[in-house]
This record gives C-alpha cells, sequence and structure tokens, in this order.
C-alpha cells in the first residue's frame, strides 16, 4: 500500500476515559481505512483495563511483540489468556519475536500455547531510538536491521490476513 497515515497513541491513560464510548467508531473508521492504507495498532500491554480490546476484536489479526527471554514469556501468557478468553479463535493471534535470547522461536511458541511465530525483528537500539525518542536518524536508517525487520513483518502479515481472507471468500 502507498498511503501511510499515522493516529498517534495516547501517552496520558487518563485520557482513555475520555475515549471509552468512542472505540468501536474508531474501530469502524479504521476497518473503512484498510481499503486505503494497511492499519497497524499498538495498544500496549493486553490486559489491563485500559486495553480497548474493540479495537483489537475488530482486527484481521493480532501480533504480540515479545523478546525470547524468561521474563518476557512469563508476561505474555496471563496477557494471552485474557486476550483469548476475549476475542477466542474469532481473531488469530500470532507472535513477533525481537533480538535474539536464551530461547528459540520454537520454544517461545511453544511455551506460548503454540501460537505461531510470524516474524523476527532484531533488536536494534540505535534505530528504535529514532521511531521512540526522536533521535536523529542516520543517512543509513531505511536499511537499519530494524526498518528492514519491520518490512518483513509487515509483509508476513499482509500475507496471513489475505490468506485468511481467501479462505473467508
Amino acid at each position: 500500500m502507498d498511503e501511510q497515515l499515522l493516529l498517534p497513541g495516547l501517552r496520558d491513560p487518563r485520557h482513555l476515559v475520555q475515549l471509552d464510548g468512542a472505540w468501536d467508531t474508531i474501530a469502524a473508521l479504521l476497518k473503512a481505512a484498510q481499503d486505503k492504507a494497511d492499519v497497524v495498532i499498538d495498544v500496549g500491554q493486553i490486559g489491563g483495563a485500559d486495553t480497548p480490546m474493540s479495537l483489537i476484536t475488530a482486527s484481521d489479526l493480532v501480533v504480540m511483540l515479545l523478546h525470547p527471554t524468561l521474563r518476557h514469556v512469563a508476561q505474555a501468557r496471563p496477557r494471552l489468556d485474557a486476550l483469548g478468553r476475549y476475542v477466542g479463535t474469532d481473531v488469530p493471534v500470532e507472535l513477533c519475536v525481537v533480538g535474539n535470547g536464551p530461547y528459540s522461536l520454537k520454544e517461545v511458541s511453544v511455551a506460548l500455547y503454540d501460537l505461531p511465530v510470524l516474524g523476527w525483528i532484531p533488536d536494534d537500539t540505535r534505530s528504535a531510538a529514532v521511531l521512540s525518542d526522536g533521535k536523529q536518524a542516520r543517512k543509513s536508517f531505511h536499511r537499519s536491521a530494524l526498518v528492514r525487520g519491520a518490512s518483513a513483518l509487515g509483509s508476513a502479515m499482509r500475507r496471513r490476513v489475505s490468506s485468511k481472507q481467501a479462505v473467508a471468500g
């Protein structure tokens, strides 16, 4: 898709109360936009009272990002439990592993209910700081490991959603 739109997330959890009744409308708007652009939403940590579950249930795919470490896998399990109780099998849930760690992609998948690992993104802190902290981008930023990994993840997400729609259609 050629068009790229950005809807920045909320930084202050106190603002979530103001959007509480609007999530269904926002989800409908984003669904309409997907004909013209890919829509990717970062909802933060899943399972808290501030998780916009109506956005998640309106999604074609949920991808949880985590590092292949004991801490991240242990933290992911209850969040995936909460997500599963809410969406059941209506929305496919897959994983994206960030960086290297003591566990293989297969081990992470097995530990997390055998969910498929859709992709892997390298842990590229210098490039990530451009996106998260507004650091100055190097000339090579668009060719960085992080950008290449994110692009590959985006392609995998498009293929997954397309195959799901082909089966449903």
